[in-house]
């Protein structure tokens, strides 16, 4: 890279080295010819920031540098937009006093759209100076409508044009006075306009469901918790695509509780309680020598009832038979001779 420091705060020359024209994020041009080469980018300062476009506005915004007074070396980009129209900024041999084309296209129909053209201290527009207004400013571009008259701010720092419509494939272009001074003077255009048919309420968010799944059977009142997962992706306005596109999801857990059914209500923990009542004699059989006895097993289970959303104990008697031998005592009963008489019988065994 050479530089050659020119005298009285003149604007310093370049010369422009071998990079590869896919390596640069400007276009240089020499007298107006782009080169297939670029200068040092490092020393380009980066454009002030601008606020973002608001829903349904196209915005093509482009910079353009004089990097070198002599051979009028310029390196220009377009910052936003460029897929939806085309800006450029010409600037005309001299010394102080510079002539410089501007020109603008769109690919979209628009409404009350606005070209506005901002200088750095480096740059002042001369009041007034805008001459050779063309639209269309091609052969195969169309003509704005409703075309206002260029205004220029007091201090020269800007310039604007307004257009009732531009409709797709318009082009513009006309030529403005500048006075130029400083190193690195900086030129920033943008064009603003509604998009036709653009609807400024963004769509309806795009919102999702996963399948509702248990998280805790609870026994003790016959319910399930469950939770499952929202995500909800609403439509923000993106300047690069003039369009609504969907932004980052945002997600949020969802609870309710469910009844248990039937099959599950079986499985939850309710052991049955065993209780006995004592064994009772209930018959002899002087036969077998034995005695019947009898007692009853009552089996206490646990049920859901339904209506009153509570367990309930339920209990269920089933009697249980056994025999034992006869003692001496009641075998003796049991052998009575014939010839007894009553009062015999009566003290039989004692």
């Amino acid at each position: 890279m050479i530089r050659l420091a020119a005298a009285l705060g003149a604007l310093t020359l370049f010369a422009v080295p071998a990079v590869a024209e896919n390596d640069c994020h400007y276009t240089w041009t020499r007298d107006g010819s782009v080169l297939s080469t670029c200068g040092d980018e490092s020393i380009l300062p980066e454009a002030p920031s601008r606020p973002a476009g608001e829903p349904c506005q196209q915005v093509i915004s482009q910079r353009t540098y004089l990097v070198a007074d002599e051979s009028v070396l310029t390196a220009s980009r377009t910052d936003t937009g460029d897929a939806f129209g085309d800006l450029a900024t010409e600037i005309g041999p001299g010394e102080q006093t510079r002539t410089i084309r501007l020109s603008g296209s769109t690919t979209k129909d628009l409404t009350n759209a606005s070209f506005r053209v901002q200088a750095s201290d480096g740059f002042r527009f001369e009041p007034d100076s805008a001459t050779a207004f063309t639209s269309p400013a091609g052969s195969e571009s169309v003509a704005a409508v409703g075309i206002g008259s260029v205004q220029f701010e007091d201090d020269g720092n800007e310039l604007q044009v307004s257009f009732t419509q531009l409709p797709a494939d318009a082009s513009f272009s006309f030529e403005v006075t500048a006075h130029v001074k400083g190193e690195l003077p900086l030129l920033t255009s943008s064009l603003t306009g509604t998009i036709e048919g653009c609807s400024t309420t963004p769509p309806a968010d795009v919102t999702s469901y996963t399948a509702w799944r248990d998280v805790e059977l609870m026994c003790a009142d016959g319910t399930a918790s469950q939770e499952r997962v929202k995500t909800a992706t609403a439509y923000i306005w993106s300047e690069a695509d003039a369009a609504w596109v969907t932004g980052e999801p945002a997600r949020e857990t969802e609870q309710r509780t469910r009844q248990l059914n039937a099959a599950e209500l079986k499985e939850c923990p309710a052991p049955a309680t065993v209780t006995y009542t004592p064994w009772r004699d209930v018959r002899q059989d002087c036969t077998t020598k034995t005695v019947e006895r009898q007692r009853t097993k009552v089996t206490s289970t646990r049920a859901f009832n339904p209506v009153e959303r509570i367990w309930e104990d339920i209990a269920v008697p089933r009697p249980e038979s056994t025999y034992r031998p006869m003692t001496e005592t009641e075998t003796a009963r049991c052998q009575v001779p014939g010839w007894l008489s009553l009062s015999d019988l009566l003290t039989w065994g004692d």
